[in-house]
């Protein structure tokens, strides 16, 4: 007995700790808690007092030696402990853990050199450096190519870009009579316009007259309603805009936004509001208190009225195609029902706005 003992012993000491997972029945890594589980199921089935049959004592063994290794041993490492996915899930909070610590790093490093910028002595100076280096345009890649909106010079300044939109799917969910719920599924084309520094810088110049003027009217000019005086500023600023373009021989680069859908709701606007307006002496134009009303109603109703109408007639496509004649890329796209940007309330007016500005 004292022999077999010393043999079994010896076999024992010989195996690696995943054999002794497995005399146990378990994965490697498992717990205290489930080792103890299965030393004491898998002891009451071979205990030689219960079960007489060759071979269940060393079996009986070969558990108790398993299980007092596994219990006296010193605790795992995170390899040898964890699974192939634990490994895997540990190295990615890691590694998102690294990301984030950079990046709240360099929040702080901008914000340092921010303050010491702000707070530097003396008094704030803007040099003539400054302004210049933010007007001066900058260079692109050579290119062969025309510029498109000045014929008579290379395309050597950066690039426009323009986006269109084609809507090719729309799915609508219903949750109740006035619940609904549309989705737009769009394609997009991208088209770069070459240009060159002396374009882009009269565009520069273009966006700065017509802020300009939209300033200058809202803060001086001498009518009541600030909503009239908004729109005084956006025909000043187009008025000298264009002006100041065709003084420099370029074109406007948001000619591609004039299309007649835009005309029509422009003009649709322009009637509305003299209905709710009053023209006092010295063509002080004040507006009724109908006004929020009536503004709210052609924000959110004039894009869906206006496709509600509008759709039956077959001419309808060629509402969101440009006035003015643009380059054959954008034409042909334009014939493939690509558009400037979805037709939905409020995005339809913000939209344009901010491209004719910016």
């Amino acid at each position: 007995m004292v022999n077999g003992d010393w043999i079994s012993c010896r076999k024992s000491n010989s195996l690696t700790a995943k054999d002794y997972y497995r005399v146990l029945g378990l994965n490697r890594g498992a717990s205290g808690k489930q080792i103890k589980f299965a030393y004491r199921k898998l002891a009451l089935k071979y205990h030689p007092d219960r079960n007489h049959s060759q071979g269940a004592r060393q079996k009986f063994q070969e558990i108790t030696t398993a299980y007092n290794h596994l219990m006296s041993r010193p605790e795992p490492s995170g390899d040898e402990a964890s699974s192939y996915e634990d490994q895997v899930a540990r190295e990615v909070l890691r590694r998102e853990r690294e990301r984030m610590q950079k990046q709240a790093r360099a929040r702080r490093e901008k914000k340092r050199q921010e303050e010491e910028f702000f707070n530097r002595p003396g008094r704030f100076k803007t040099s003539w450096n400054d302004v210049v280096g933010f007007i001066k345009m900058e260079q692109g890649h050579p290119s062969d190519d025309r510029c498109c909106y000045s014929r008579s010079e290379m395309a050597n300044g950066t690039s426009y870009r323009i986006e269109l939109l084609k809507t090719v799917d729309i799915k609508i969910r219903s949750y109740g009579a006035l619940n609904h719920e549309a989705k737009y599924k769009n394609k997009s084309k991208k088209v770069v316009i070459p240009r060159s520094v002396r374009a882009h810088l009269f565009h520069r110049f273009s966006s700065g007259v017509k802020i300009f003027s939209l300033l200058c009217c809202l803060l001086f000019f001498p009518l009541e309603s600030i909503l009239w005086r908004f729109l005084s500023g956006l025909v000043a600023g187009g008025i000298l805009s264009s002006v100041l373009l065709g003084f420099a021989g370029v074109r406007s680069r948001v000619s591609y936004l004039i299309t007649p859908g835009l005309l029509i709701k422009v003009l649709i606007w322009l009637i509305v509001l003299f209905q709710i307006s009053i023209v006092g002496p010295g063509f002080n134009i004040q507006t009724t208190g109908y006004v929020y009303i009536v503004v709210a109603g052609l924000i959110f109703l004039l894009d869906m009225v206006f496709d509600l109408v509008m759709g039956f007639f077959p001419f309808y496509p060629w509402l969101f195609r440009p006035l003015v004649r643009q380059g054959t890329i954008l034409n042909s796209l334009y014939r493939e029902g690509y558009r400037n940007y979805q037709e939905l309330p409020v995005y339809s007016i913000l939209f344009p706005l901010f491209k004719w500005l910016f």
